[in-house]
């Protein structure tokens, strides 16, 4: 990931500022942010729009410095806020969060109106036909009331006029929205549920580690997941349909079920050699709490076991060779770059074109 000039120039600045925890909670939609940052009293607003691979394509900021087209602490404050030490974006890491599948399950099974939520004293909830509750979220502290009653009760309805969700939105995503024939992803992005799940990882973000605890009955798939932050607390019901969409996520929170994949775990490194053009996968011996026989529920490609967590029964299949050779390298960081850099022993570059990957050697 490149950053752009201003990064550089105004780094000293803009990293007092994050010090200081002068930038404040994003409003963002796909790679459209516009980011709140107090300096000396005042509020700037950097507005930022930001490819997913990480290039930037337009900024600006309401300070004098910006107008002069030179950049400033605010929009280096605000990019380095929102990439917070990673190499993806706040959006891409969102898309992709524990926060959003979550709040995306709950939107598919109530709505996407607040008018689906009922209210008791600090806590909003979603029922059954049966009166069992689905969803709660209470807010524990005043920060946590007022943010809650922001999103919820005081939620201003958001137009093409009045929000930035409608910014990068195609022709065809703004005819079916305008006819009431919007996709889920879309609804979901425009819903109040968006922005519970935005404020939760924000949190997370920002350095708050919650109570993640699923729970259940022995011999079952837990059923339902308790969030405790210092705000809210927050609660699903989870069922078994659902179990394979929220699976892979867990990997992004600490919680008190792990994720492993077996084939993964096997593996102890993967060398480059440049002679053959090939990759040597050396094996671990063994993944010291599988069982040989493996026991457990099986979700989709998962299996859960109890008190432990999720164990992935197939990944790529090419992972447990002992060598993958020049023709299946190409594919294989096309599927898996990510997933395999942690172990290859010579860097992967991206170089710009969409899922292809060459290897540069000293």
């Amino acid at each position: 990931m490149d950053s752009p000039r201003f990064v550089f120039d105004y780094e000293k600045p803009a990293a007092a500022l994050l010090k200081r925890s002068a930038v404040l909670e994003p409003v963002y939609s796909r790679g459209t942010y516009q980011v709140e940052v107090q300096d000396r009293n005042t509020s700037f607003f950097p507005f930022l729009q930001i490819q997913s691979e990480g290039q930037l394509a337009d900024a600006f900021c309401t300070c004098a410095l910006s107008e002069k087209a030179q950049g400033c602490p605010h929009l280096a404050a605000a990019w380095l806020r929102i990439f917070n030490g990673t190499d993806e974006p706040l959006h891409v890491r969102f898309q992709k969060s524990f926060w959003s599948r979550l709040f995306q399950m709950a939107s598919k099974r109530h709505g996407y109106e607040t008018d689906c939520l009922q209210k008791e004293e600090n806590i909003y909830f979603c029922e059954s036909k049966t009166k069992k509750r689905l969803f709660s979220i209470e807010a524990i502290s005043d920060e946590g009331k007022g943010r809650l009653a922001e999103i919820v009760a005081e939620r201003i309805e958001e137009t093409e006029e009045t929000s930035i969700k409608f910014s990068n939105l195609s022709a065809e995503e703004l005819t079916l929205w305008r006819e009431g024939k919007a996709g889920h992803v879309l609804r979901f992005e425009l819903s109040f549920w968006s922005d519970l799940a935005k404020w939760l990882m924000w949190m997370v973000d920002s350095g708050e580690e919650p109570e993640i605890l699923f729970h259940g009955e022995k011999g079952e798939l837990p059923r339902e997941i308790t969030v405790r932050f210092a705000a809210v607390c927050v609660q699903f019901y989870i069922s078994d349909a659902n179990w394979p969409w929220i699976i892979p996520s867990l990997v992004t929170v600490k919680s008190n079920l792990s994720v492993v994949d077996q084939e993964e775990a096997l593996i102890e490194s993967i060398h480059y050699n440049p002679k053959e053009s090939s990759f040597e996968i050396q094996q671990k011996q063994q993944l010291q709490d599988s069982p040989e026989e493996p026991e457990g529920i099986l979700v989709g490609e998962w299996l859960y076991k109890e008190g432990k967590g999720f164990y992935r029964q197939r990944g790529d299949p090419i992972l447990t060779k002992g060598s993958v050779r020049k023709e299946e390298i190409g594919p294989l960081l096309t599927r898996s770059a990510k997933t395999i850099e942690k172990w290859l022993d010579v860097p992967i570059h991206a170089d710009g074109m969409p899922a292809r990957y060459w290897l540069f050697f000293d």
